[in-house]
């Protein structure tokens, strides 16, 4: 478990943003989405872990936020073939 503690933290923080930004009613997990990096960094820093080892999470973390978005318009536009769907993938 312990050893990847961190992964599950960003897929954690991945999850949590991403349940915040779909047209559900869970927009209070971006109150707390960021508790699991912050514990993550915590822990790095009081095992003195290097920079890179830090950024490289956190870089995870927001990662698993861009795939999912990105996984969630994509499911979004898929089938309507209409011209908000060419206009939405142009951007």
């Amino acid at each position: 478990m312990h050893r990847f503690r961190h992964f599950y933290f960003t897929l954690l923080f991945g999850a949590l943003m991403w349940l915040g930004w779909t047209p559900r009613l869970f927009e209070f997990t971006l109150l707390f989405a960021f508790v699991p990096l912050l514990v993550m960094d915590e822990d790095m820093r009081q095992k003195k872990k290097s920079v890179w080892k830090v950024f490289i999470n956190f870089y995870l973390a927001f990662f698993w936020w861009n795939l999912f978005c990105t996984w969630w318009v994509a499911n979004t536009y898929s089938g309507t073939h209409d011209v908000s769907s060419i206009v939405a993938g142009a951007l």
